[in-house]
């Protein structure tokens, strides 16, 4: 076993992620995702401020075998093993990694603190569940100077959550959005 995420990072001492993972050597890399299956041998940047570095980690390698995947026994995946970094001011978009996370899988956590976020948490998936640890301890904050929409089936969306189809006249069914707070 392993946790693939150690604390070395240079705006995210301690970070959050991890978790325990085993090696599995005859799984393709391409099954590469971030967070709950990590290729060997990709880095993990140092500093997530910089957006194509972030980017960068979550494509997977074209071919390749042997990664790293979680053992994961809970119904909801942690927005930290994709990297988001809770209470960190310092430019990091958490968008990048509470996206990758949701489409993963439609159920995820977000842990207290409070996740500075630059573009919109968009998903198309039915039912998706969002849940944090409370109003007062789980906070999405837009870092205003440095939002941008995302465009999703060639419409622009400025919301800090997006849940659609991204067809017109047809809507997801089911979001579950509890115990956070959204500023900004």
């Amino acid at each position: 076993t392993k946790s693939y995420h150690a604390p070395n990072y240079v705006y995210a001492k301690p970070f959050n992620g991890g978790g325990t993972y085993v090696y599995n050597a005859s799984l393709e890399k391409s099954k590469h995702n971030g967070g709950t299956v990590i290729a060997s041998g990709k880095v993990f940047p140092e500093d997530w401020t910089v957006r194509g570095d972030v980017e960068a980690w979550f494509r997977a390698p074209s071919s390749g075998v042997g990664c790293w995947v979680v053992v994961n026994t809970d119904n909801q995946i942690n927005v930290t093993q994709f990297g988001a970094m809770p209470d960190c001011s310092l430019g990091v978009d958490n968008s990048i990694a509470i996206n990758r996370a949701l489409s993963v899988k439609n159920n995820i956590h977000i842990p207290k603190g409070n996740y500075i976020v630059h573009r919109p948490t968009l998903t198309n998936v039915q039912f998706p569940v969002i849940t944090g640890d409370g109003i007062q301890n789980t906070l999405l904050t837009v870092e205003n100077s440095k939002w941008e929409g995302v465009t999703f089936a060639g419409k622009t969306y400025n919301s800090a959550i997006v849940i659609t189809s991204g067809i017109q006249d047809s809507w997801i069914e089911g979001a579950t959005l509890k115990n956070f707070t959204l500023i900004g």
